[in-house]
């Protein structure tokens, strides 16, 4: 296993792609595995380069809504391919997927958008007073930590970590790529949308199995962290949770208290 003593940038990682036509062929090592599948956010990131491979241009990303269908094996490459859905003036909407032998294992749609003139302007920017420097960090611990994790700093300023019996699941936590020289950009940010736990575990006293199934990513200003490697916040609430499933929303920071991104998600609990 890589146990990150030399951690490179999920989007150095994913440029290492091999292109084929439209299409893009990655093989990961094992220290992107979040169980045994590849962590989710690699998914994203690697589905989103094959549409802006296909789309060109320089348009932002808007949303992406997703769908994790089955496992994303270490053990053979993945190819990510991209179809334009509608090309407007201003937006475009696209479907890109990651499949497997014939298996579709990621599928997704990507709505760009250029910036149109409007009169209509509000921000919703948070301020914080918490601190990653004295917050809780969790530890990479082989065989129990997911192994994505050695890839990214993760710190609880607020709320339990996982499997901590916690009667409110709410938290605020704090992530940045390990890697020196990650730079923040569509890929790299794409990448670690997805990296906090599940807040249901948090209730859990004991280690379970969950998995997400889908995720619905809207991009706000994500262009503000855009070239640094700054500590990125989100502020995590669960939704509600029942039936062996959990509903659960992150609001994404960047230092200045810019909101850069909103994910919804829903996840699978087992046992």
């Amino acid at each position: 296993m890589n146990t990150g003593s030399n951690p490179r940038p999920a989007s150095v990682v994913i440029g290492d792609a091999e292109c084929v036509g439209d299409t893009l062929s990655l093989t990961l090592d094992d220290s992107w595995l979040q169980g045994r599948s590849w962590y989710g956010g690699i998914q994203l990131a690697t589905a989103f380069k094959a549409a802006r491979r296909v789309a060109g241009g320089d348009a932002p990303i808007r949303s992406l809504h997703g769908t994790f269908l089955a496992p994303v094996s270490q053990a053979e490459p993945a190819i990510a391919e991209a179809t334009v859905l509608r090309a407007g003036r201003s937006v475009t909407h696209m479907r890109a997927a990651l499949r497997q032998g014939d298996r579709t294992c990621f599928d997704c749609t990507v709505v760009l958008g250029a910036a149109r003139k409007s009169e209509v302007a509000f921000n919703s920017d948070v301020a914080s007073d918490l601190s990653p420097e004295s917050a809780f960090k969790l530890p990479f611990i082989p065989d129990v930590t997911p192994n994505f994790t050695q890839h990214y700093d993760l710190r609880w300023a607020r709320g339990k970590p996982p499997f901590s019996g916690a009667t409110d699941p709410t938290a605020s936590i704090f992530a940045r790529p390990v890697a020196e020289n990650a730079r923040y950009d569509e890929i790299e940010f794409l990448a670690i949308t997805d990296v906090i736990p599940p807040p249901v575990i948090s209730i859990l006293h004991a280690p379970s199995p969950v998995s997400s199934m889908n995720c619905a990513l809207e991009l706000i200003r994500p262009e503000h962290v855009y070239g640094t490697r700054q500590w990125i916040r989100f502020e995590v609430t669960l939704h509600d949770a029942h039936s062996g499933y959990a509903w659960q929303t992150a609001r994404i920071y960047g230092e200045s208290g810019a909101l850069l991104a909103v994910m919804h998600q829903s996840v699978e609990i087992f046992g």
